[in-house]
């Protein structure tokens, strides 16, 4: 029987490094597969010494659950508008110890980087998924992966948001507070195009806080960007 057969809900699911610090935090309705995912993608896995899971309910509660856990107790690796937290540099800016697997990066990030520049993604687009840019430039994820940290944290070429939403170029904000109410309309546009949405449901899709979505709803409602339904309480993106 699957996780998800044995568990209808979803789980909130916590991973601790050694010393007790939590590192990341995140929902899924399927633990094992999830987990996977980190193991293959994500630099701090090996630092992942225990994991908790709580069984909270339907998306909507666990997503719920997952705002209010961030915003409490603050994991060293969760990003998100409100803020990144960036308590240390990521280990995978640093050089990799195997030379072929630097040399790997290196070239990534040099591609990448032309590529950016020359305007090939645009800035204040969503760049493609690590897989996607895995396939046409026939290099390994890990490499993208690493280049994309290194064009973050080096080169400002790009904000990584959450592990997996990277935007290109936005050199109107900083790294820390309030993000720049643009750059929440690049993520609204690329989660919901001509969907209608609510804050609520807003927030939840880009994994920030309630009140700070609601914020830049305001803003981008008198920038003319976001429009809002009459009598309702959903929202849609000017065209």
């Amino acid at each position: 029987m699957s996780p998800r057969e044995q568990h209808p809900e979803n789980a909130l699911y916590r991973f601790y490094g050694a010393t007790g610090e939590l590192l990341y935090l995140g929902v899924t309705h399927d633990p094992k597969q999830r987990w996977a995912q980190h193991r293959r993608t994500q630099h701090w896995w090996l630092d992942v010494a225990r994991t908790e899971v709580e069984w909270v309910g339907d998306r909507a509660t666990a997503e719920a659950a997952e705002l209010a856990a961030l915003e409490a107790e603050k994991p060293r690796y969760d990003r998100h508008l409100s803020g990144i937290y960036r308590n240390e540099v990521p280990s995978t800016v640093r050089r990799h110890a195997d030379p072929e697997a630097e040399r790997k990066i290196q070239n990534a990030v040099r591609v990448l980087a032309h590529d950016i520049r020359a305007g090939v993604f645009p800035q204040w687009t969503v760049m493609p998924s690590m897989g996607s840019l895995s396939d046409r430039y026939s290099m390994p994820v890990m490499a993208v992966d690493t280049a994309l940290s290194r064009l973050d944290f080096q080169e400002n070429l790009v904000a990584r948001l959450d592990g997996r939403t990277v935007v290109v170029d936005p050199r109107e904000f900083s790294g820390e507070g309030l993000r720049g109410h643009r750059l929440t309309l690049v993520l609204l546009r690329h989660h919901f195009e001509v969907r209608p949405f609510t804050a609520a449901l807003a927030a939840a899709s880009l994994r920030i806080p309630l009140n700070t979505m609601a914020q830049h709803i305001r803003l981008l409602t008198r920038d003319g960007a976001v429009r809002k339904k009459a009598a309702a309480q959903e929202f849609f993106l000017a065209p």
